[in-house]
């Protein structure tokens, strides 16, 4: 058969979605090949997709160029920062979390092994394109070594990208062509007038925002999965480690409990409930949401502020005269993975109210929120609040945040956009819309016949 064009997508688990996108394409006249991320993942894709169409040989690569020639070429500065997300993933990165939850004694993280995943999987794909490979490349969010090793090899052999990642709109995920979060269909949005249609779609999103207190269970754009859909992630997760079964038995099973438990002792360093309500009722505060530090979010886009107990401190010290309080809140992800001993040192600079008080209550009476680029960061927006990004964000850098480029200036920034203000409601409006205008309606993980035929058909409108 004769394939219009080629397609090679990056998956790091088996996804049955993956294999009914694959089978449209091909139905439509389009070949779309899969990489798989580990051996294991390879494993699970073998016999329910063509051999043909599996890409695992960069696995067992051996590699014919040196990396220093290598990262030269693909301008690569540093490798270890490079592989840096990869080893969060893997809790293999020292920190406040993860590891243990109770202790905040950390060992040294091994290195060695994820350069030289670098090493062969950047050989591998530079040999392939270097040779005539025109894959377009597709991904989902995230910065694991292969997704980011496809991603700049296409981009130095100018072949086009489609990168799909989170928006905040209901059941959409924003596209662009590279890892940076740049739009210039949102910035121009920002310019351009709306029809009635548009003015009505914006302000309904904004009434649903105002009107229901955010819930985050997993993803913000899907529902909350069934007791049925966890337990199978659960085994899921051991089957794909199943080379090391204590480890993942230990990880699926026994972590939930040592969470709870140190969720529950960490509450100890949570303000009384009655103080928080005070806080938020009656003083002036900067709010800042913890970002959940396992996620390309932080990883990928802020990876300097990976300790965000530190940045708290720092925070705590640039806050504005005509502010009382920092108020800090946990990512509902994130609750029991603090050390206690990190705990304690934000309740000591900071207002560090219970994870279960809604953000929306905070967000409504700030001074100002403060974030890397967290979706209550979009929330606040939508309240017209003054919002300070400190990492590159969705909505950072098109006129509408204060965004900090030397942190030695972070006083003055919060002290500006307190001044200021935050969005007018044509601005708000038109954000809305563009956010609209940078999306398709497509969901990755559903795998029922519309949304499947959605993502197809985001595919091939941007490349065919």
């Amino acid at each position: 058969m004769q394939y219009h064009a080629d397609y090679v997508c990056p998956v790091s688990h088996f996804n049955p979605q993956i294999i009914n996108i694959v089978d449209l394409m091909k139905d439509k006249g389009y070949l779309l090949r899969i990489v798989p991320m580990s051996r294991s993942t390879l494993q699970k894709y073998k016999g329910n997709i063509p051999d043909k169409i599996l890409m695992g040989e960069h696995i067992s690569h051996v590699p014919t160029a040196s990396l220093e020639y290598l990262l030269n070429k693909y301008s690569i500065s540093g490798p270890y920062s490079f592989v840096f997300p990869e080893m969060v993933y893997d809790r293999n990165y020292p920190g406040q979390i993860y590891s243990r939850y109770i202790s905040s004694n950390y060992g040294q993280p091994e290195f060695e092994p994820y350069r030289e995943q670098l090493h062969r999987t950047l050989d591998y794909f530079d040999n392939l394109y270097s040779d005539g490979f025109d894959a377009v490349h597709i991904s989902n969010q995230g910065a694991r070594i292969v997704r980011q090793v496809i991603q700049v090899v296409a981009d130095y052999h100018d072949v086009q990208s489609i990168r799909y990642s989170f928006n905040p709109l209901p059941r959409r995920r924003s596209i662009r062509s590279s890892t940076e979060m740049r739009f210039p269909k949102l910035e121009r949005a920002l310019d351009e007038s709306l029809d009635e249609d548009e003015q009505r779609r914006a302000k309904k999103y904004i009434r649903s925002i105002r009107t229901n207190k955010p819930r985050f269970k997993g993803s913000p754009n899907d529902d909350k999965p069934s007791l049925r859909s966890r337990f199978g992630g659960k085994i899921q997760t051991i089957k794909t480690f199943e080379d090391n079964l204590p480890k993942a038995i230990a990880w699926e099973f026994i972590r939930p409990t040592l969470k709870s438990i140190s969720a529950k002792l960490q509450s100890r360093w949570h303000v009384e409930q009655a103080s928080a309500q005070s806080t938020i009722s009656s003083e002036n505060y900067i709010f800042y949401p913890i970002q959940y530090p396992i996620e390309s979010r932080v990883t990928l886009r802020s990876p300097g502020f990976y300790d965000q107990k530190h940045l708290i401190k720092y925070l705590a010290r640039n806050l504005p005269s005509t502010s009382d309080q920092l108020v800090v809140k946990d990512h509902p992800r994130h609750v029991g993975q603090l050390s206690l001993r990190s705990a304690k040192e934000i309740s000591e600079n900071a207002c560090f109210v219970d994870p279960k008080m809604s953000a929306h209550d905070i967000v409504k009476n700030a001074d100002a929120i403060v974030t890397l680029n967290n979706t209550v960061g979009h929330e606040a927006l939508v309240w017209k609040k003054p919002v300070v990004t400190l990492g590159d964000a969705l909505y950072s850098d098109i006129g509408l945040t204060y965004d900090v480029r030397n942190t030695n200036n972070l006083d003055s920034v919060i002290t500006e956009a307190v001044k200021k203000g935050g969005p007018t409601q044509t601005e708000l409006l038109r954000y809305i819309n563009g956010l609209y205008k940078i999306s398709d309606p497509i969901i990755w993980g559903d795998s029922s016949d519309e949304n499947i035929e959605n993502i197809v058909d985001s595919i091939l409108n941007r490349t065919a």
